[in-house]
């Protein structure tokens, strides 16, 4: 009886053994194929972004909001450093195309928590928002 229980003790020390190779052997990350800019599947990105409604939203250090429709910077709505009235404003943009991409771009002095307030108000309406690049960078 004592022989049975050590030949099932090895066995399962084998097979600890070979799930610790397994798992040291194998990558067990998830692989994802997300498409950076200069790849080959640009065409694809493109079909995408064609599809989703970009919007610039323009901001100063006085929070004077500007949203320009792209392309073609087309004037959408303006607000002047009341942020119901930015809200206003977005939840129209919104309602008229749900699938919208907010561009945030400061200009002259706006200050990085001018920034941070704008994508945390992105974050609590659950909107998709990003910021543009600047020239220089």
């Amino acid at each position: 009886m004592r022989q049975h229980h050590e030949d099932l003790q090895l066995f399962i020390d084998l097979g600890f053994i070979l799930l610790a190779a397994f798992f040291m052997l194998t990558e067990q990350s998830v692989l994802l194929q997300v498409p950076l800019p200069g790849d080959d599947d640009d065409q694809q990105v493109t079909s995408e972004a064609e599809r989703q409604a970009v919007y610039e939203v323009h901001f100063d250090e006085r929070m004077q909001v500007v949203v320009l429709r792209q392309p073609g910077d087309v004037f959408y709505c303006s607000s002047a450093s009341d942020m119901a009235q930015l809200e206003v404003c977005l939840r129209r943009l919104h309602s008229e195309s749900p699938n919208s991409l907010l561009v945030l771009s400061p200009q002259g002095a706006a200050t990085l928590q001018q920034l941070v307030s704008l994508l945390d108000f992105c974050l609590e309406h659950s909107w998709e928002c990003t910021t543009s690049r600047a020239e220089g960078q």
